[in-house]
């Protein structure tokens, strides 16, 4: 009898990856009509979390107003939702909605608004307030919830994970469960032709990291074995390189043309469609030390996040390719390099990211955030502290070495490629 019949499958402990991703998703112009069909399959008492600029733009109203044509469907729409939103801001959010009790929540805008509705889905579920998570947990159970996003950049659409700002504590918070994944997903491209350039250019630049955190992320056989349950990323796999490398393709050929071009529907559904891919792949393999890096430095200088993680990311993939030369050089090849040899093309990608940035109107330096030399040791300090997301760096990243990774990033200058994004 060979060996390989006496292998007892519930004994092991070799290693294993896994991927989720919201219960449906819908992806297409004008989709965005199937709200109300999809809510009524959910609830007949509706929370819209959204912010008063799409109220403005005229967004809302005719989405709300096509729930309300529901019978018997009762809306409220809160529109107090705002950039990097905090605790204070999700806990007003549940004390206005509890006497409504609203059995689905839809969020409509960019990743704050979505990772509000996540949150307020859970919290209306459970009377600890959200302060306590980090140590007590996420809530067990939540609200559905719809997610409509109108940027392409955070993802947060397909994720289990949600971020927001502890304002006691001046730094972001990032939650995990699967509780927190929506049930329904509608990325219309059509609403992100709204979206204005800068956004376009910070949230794409988010998007785009997050693809390629995902490529270059320490592989699942290297990582602890997890329990089934457990919400840790579990590092670069299959499923999740597939997705990456379609997003950054989409990206580097489209986030120029949806920033200088806000019109262009082609430009829009690519980025839209990369962004999607982009979360759809983190959520499984995670991000790593340019994230960990940004939620200090985002809650030092109150800047955009995708803002912060395109400044960084030029020196972080640097500091990243002695362990990762073949992915760098196919993400360069990707973003328009034709450097001869694969470590040619490696060497490039800090410079072409930091092109594309240029590109966009971001000037890839920490020092255009208003950070200095006297911060580094500080906010590595705290981006070490952060450790579900340094251990899913593909290199052992410590204080020092994340100091070095600052320190990169401070002044940088990209020097000449062999083609530079346009």
């Amino acid at each position: 009898m060979s060996s390989r019949n006496n292998i007892d499958p519930l004994a092991s402990n070799a290693p294993w990856w896994s991927f989720a991703t919201a219960g449906r998703v819908s992806f297409g112009a004008g989709c965005a009509r199937f709200l109300p069909d999809v809510v009524a399959d959910l609830g007949r008492r509706v929370l819209v979390c959204t912010d008063a600029n799409l109220v403005a733009a005229g967004v809302i109203e005719p989405l709300a107003n096509a729930l309300r044509a529901i019978p018997g469907m009762e809306v409220f729409v809160f529109d107090e939702g705002r950039a990097e939103i905090g605790f204070e801001g999700a806990e007003g959010c549940v004390a206005q909605v509890r006497d409504f009790a609203p059995d689905v929540v839809v969020g409509v805008g960019g990743g704050s608004n979505l990772d509000l509705a996540k949150v307020v889905a859970a919290r209306l579920n459970d009377s600890r307030p959200i302060a306590s998570w980090s140590l007590d947990g996420v809530p067990p159970t939540a609200l559905p919830v719809v997610a409509v996003p109108t940027t392409a950049g955070t993802g947060s659409e397909v994720t289990p994970i949600a971020v927001l700002t502890d304002e006691a504590h001046q730094t972001k918070v990032g939650f995990q469960s699967r509780v927190l994944l929506p049930r329904a997903v509608l990325v219309d491209p059509l609403l992100t032709l709204s979206c204005p350039s800068k956004v376009t250019a910070y949230s794409g630049m988010d998007a785009l990291t997050h693809a390629i955190e995902s490529f270059t992320a320490i592989g699942f056989e290297d990582k602890p074995t997890q329990a089934y349950f457990d919400q840790a990323f579990v590092g670069k796999n299959p499923v999740s390189d597939a997705l990456a490398l379609s997003a950054i393709s989409l990206i580097g050929a489209s986030l120029v043309r949806a920033v200088n071009s806000g019109d262009d529907v082609s430009a829009r559904t690519d980025m839209a469609l990369g962004s999607l891919m982009a979360g759809m792949a983190f959520a499984s393999a995670g991000t790593a030390i340019v994230h960990a890096l940004q939620y200090p430095i985002g809650a030092l200088t109150k800047t955009a996040h995708g803002h912060g993680n395109a400044v960084l990311l030029p020196s972080a993939v640097r500091f990243n390719l002695p362990v990762r030369q073949s992915e760098g050089a196919l993400v360069a090849r990707l973003l328009g390099s034709s450097a001869a040899t694969d470590a040619a093309a490696a060497a490039e990608l800090p410079d072409l990211l930091g092109h594309l940035a240029l590109a966009v109107g971001i000037t890839p330096t920490l020092r255009s955030l208003g950070v200095d030399d006297t911060d580094l040791e500080s906010l590595a300090a705290a981006g070490s502290r952060i450790t579900r997301l340094v251990s899913n760096n593909p290199r052992h990243a410590d204080d020092v070495a994340l100091a070095e990774v600052l320190r990169g990033a401070l002044d940088f200058v990209p020097g000449p490629v062999t083609d530079v994004p346009k």
